[in-house]
């Protein structure tokens, strides 16, 4: 039961500042071994050191500047800055041509013929030779320059000012060294604000095609976002772009670009054709041009970076939501799958409250968006599970004819190879008994008040552990004597009344068969993280199921994947084996039962009430 809250605000907030070239805060200019194993140095106590770099085998020596602790590297006209923390010793120098920054891998460091470091190489002859074709844009160059610079300062909030900070004086020699990479980050940034507030940039689709795109006007920014902008450099402004119309397949189309032009930012430009009949055909871009610098402020990879030209995808992989679609469907694949992003969805909430769109570019997006969205609910889909290594299932929505491709049919879902060679020990799952045992209504409601007592589950803490109450009360009925199955659902999910949101992508409960006195008989589900009762599987779907186009749709376990990328709920009943959805159709009882009691001592101290 994984959840995310509901904070897009906060999310469209963070996300932008985070590079997505970046592995982390240290990305590309740390060498050190395990932490663990690392015994922690103090400069001081070692003025001279030297250090072997892994990229060309040189050994350098340094002095250490005291004041900044920081050691200086002699390198002719190109010296190294060497500084020590918890992470280990960290470079920063130029390459060989003495232009771009860059962080230097160190093998070891010596003093006195004493190691303070050594780790073996594992990078040689990859630096500085790159691959077979090459990528050159503006956001590139940027990273190349930035990111050792700001690694090896700690700047990665916004800098202002050429002046190096107090806590950065040193000799005159430390201070000429590391005003020099400073002053080239400022006027890298002053570049890339140019570029970035650039209200005008030309579009090269991928046929060659060039267009005009404007940006929209941008309405008042909240106060925190201004002050996050100021802060870390960035600038929050309308992202919708009115570009020069098209035609494509004799139809005239508007073309709308979205892009966040900020460096480093996590949305890349995209273009979208539209008219009164919905979004067009998928369109994509092979650069982005700025008057603000030379290179292409966006080249986009799939064009230059693949010898053998534009890869095509393997229905072999485990993607299934654009691959799912129909044939009919795939002139505007990406389309759908670009659309049912939460992270573009995220940011064209931010649009929708900050572009003026006096011209109703983004209404009119967003319109012809939801017609492409609501096709996907009309779509007839067939389920298919396939059976990956470890015994793991995995379930999906398929056409029927990749489908027919893939696998073979078996009472109205499709299996691969795999999956149906272990039909005998899987198929209780698929379809358990029906009815092979009934309670009253009055026992159900035994089971819900026993459960209630069950002290040690956290049926108040609604963010996780569903699949381990559910396990956890299922045994102990069926102690009881009691045929107990699971009730499974898998879709955009929403906890009722929870404050922030708590959203999931799956949920499961205890399900028990109930005969009513003129023989009907109904599903009824045990859920007291959700009710004060038992309900029916009907009445457990409607309050958990965020409202999409088509509703819930029955499938078997394992549920499709990919349910809510087709606008819809899944719901499955399988036996009471299995635990999660991920799990190996084999994993062992005790396995099952240990992890669920572990889950549930971790979550039971942080229930609220």
């Amino acid at each position: 039961m994984n959840f995310v809250t509901n904070q897009l605000f906060i999310i469209f907030l963070i996300l932008p500042y985070l590079h997505a070239s970046e592995d982390g805060p240290y990305a590309g200019g740390i060498s050190f071994g395990p932490v663990s194993k690392q015994k922690t140095i103090n400069p001081k106590d070692y003025p001279n050191i030297n250090i072997t770099l892994e990229e060309n085998n040189k050994t350098l020596s340094c002095n250490l500047d005291s004041a900044v602790d920081v050691y200086i590297c002699a390198n002719g006209n190109n010296p190294y800055l060497v500084k020590y923390s918890v992470f280990g010793f960290i470079t920063l120098g130029r390459d060989v041509k003495g232009n771009s920054a860059k962080n230097f891998t160190i093998t070891s460091v010596e003093t006195n013929s004493k190691k303070l470091f050594e780790q073996t190489p594992f990078l040689s002859g990859v630096y500085d030779q790159g691959s077979a074709v090459i990528t050159t844009d503006f956001n590139k160059e940027y990273s190349k320059i930035a990111l050792p610079i700001k690694n090896f300062f700690d700047l990665n909030p916004k800098i202002s000012g050429a002046k190096i900070t107090e806590k950065k004086q040193g000799s005159a020699e430390y201070e000429s060294i590391a005003l020099g990479f400073i002053q080239e980050l400022e006027e890298l940034e002053k570049k890339a604000d140019k570029i970035a507030t650039s209200q005008n940039y030309q579009v090269e689709l991928q046929d060659g095609t060039k267009i005009n795109c404007e940006r929209g006007r941008t309405n008042p920014l909240d106060p925190l976002i201004i002050a996050n902008d100021a802060r870390y450099g960035r600038h929050s402004q309308c992202g919708i772009f009115k570009c020069d119309s098209v035609i494509r397949n004799g139809k005239p189309y508007q073309v709308t670009m979205i892009f966040d032009s900020n460096t480093g930012s996590l949305l890349p430009g995209s273009v979208h054709l539209s008219n009164e009949d919905g979004i067009g055909p998928s369109v994509m871009i092979r650069k982005i041009n700025s008057p603000f610098t030379p290179l292409p402020l966006i080249e986009n990879s799939f064009f230059t970076n693949s010898i053998n030209g534009p890869s095509s995808y393997s229905m072999n992989g485990n993607d299934f939501h654009g691959d799912a679609l129909p044939e009919k469907m795939n002139a505007q694949k990406s389309e759908y799958s670009y659309f049912k992003d939460p992270g573009v969805m995220q940011y064209l909430s931010f649009y929708k409250q900050y572009c003026s769109d006096q011209d109703h570019v983004l209404s009119n997006l967003l319109t012809a968006k939801d017609k492409l969205i609501a096709k996907l609910a009309d779509v007839e889909l067939v389920q298919f599970i396939q059976l990956l290594g470890d015994n793991k299932l995995r379930g999906y929505f398929l056409d029927v004819n990749k489908a027919k491709k893939l696998g073979c049919m078996y009472n109205g879902i499709y299996l691969d190879s795999s999956a149906a060679k272990q039909l005998n020990q899987i198929n209780k799952n698929l379809f358990p008994d029906k009815f092979a045992q009934t309670i009253s209504m009055d026992k159900a409601r035994e089971l819900f008040n026993n459960a209630l007592k069950m002290k040690d589950i956290a049926f108040d803490y609604k963010q996780d552990g569903c699949y381990a109450r559910a396990h956890l009360m299922a045994r102990r009925f069926e102690a009881e004597g009691v045929r107990v199955d699971k009730a499974w659902i898998r879709g955009d999910l929403i906890v009722p009344d929870s404050k922030p949101a708590i959203e999931w992508n799956f949920h499961v409960a205890p399900m028990v068969y109930v005969e009513e006195p003129k023989g009907q008989i109904k599903k009824i589900v045990i859920d007291p993280s959700l009710f004060d009762r038992p309900v029916t599987i009907e009445e457990w779907d409607k309050k958990i199921s965020k409202k999409t186009i088509r509703g819930s749709t029955t499938t078997s376990f394992p549920f499709p994947e990919n349910a809510a990328f087709f606008e819809r709920s899944a719901i499955a009943i399988s036996s009471s084996d299995p635990y999660r959805p991920d799990d190996p159709f084999d994993m062992s009882e005790v396995k099952k039962m240990k992890h669920a009691e572990e889950t549930m001592r971790k979550y039971k101290p942080l229930e609220t009430k």
